[in-house]
């Protein structure tokens, strides 16, 4: 099994910076059989356990990393690695602190 990474590069536009290019790598979380990926959609293919989940997973990191630097390009921004790496990991909710017993408990 290898792990499935999802690698971003920017280095034309306002967000990059324009001495050298950008890249950043991320990790989807999911693996896969060597042969079980598609070099030339780079997808997982179906005879892969949880394909799909982990297919969709990569095709929100890329729409999402797409729309951080098209904004960061359109607010003449310059977007580190690093920012867009922050900006692309889940946002975990706060736990809330729970005084006493809930209010529906009798």
């Amino acid at each position: 099994m290898v792990p499935v990474y999802l690698d971003v590069r920017w280095g034309r536009g306002d967000a990059a910076d324009n001495e050298q290019e950008s890249r950043l790598r991320v990790s989807t979380g999911h693996s896969c059989h060597p042969s079980n990926w598609n070099e030339e959609r780079q997808r997982l293919r179906s005879t892969e356990k949880g394909y799909a989940k982990a297919n969709n997973k990569l095709a929100e990191l890329e729409r999402t990393a797409g729309l951080l630097i098209g904004q960061a390009e359109l607010n003449q921004v310059l977007l580190t690695p690093e920012q867009l790496l922050a900006d692309l990991k889940p946002k975990r909710p706060a736990k809330a602190h729970r005084a006493g017993r809930p209010t529906s408990w009798k």
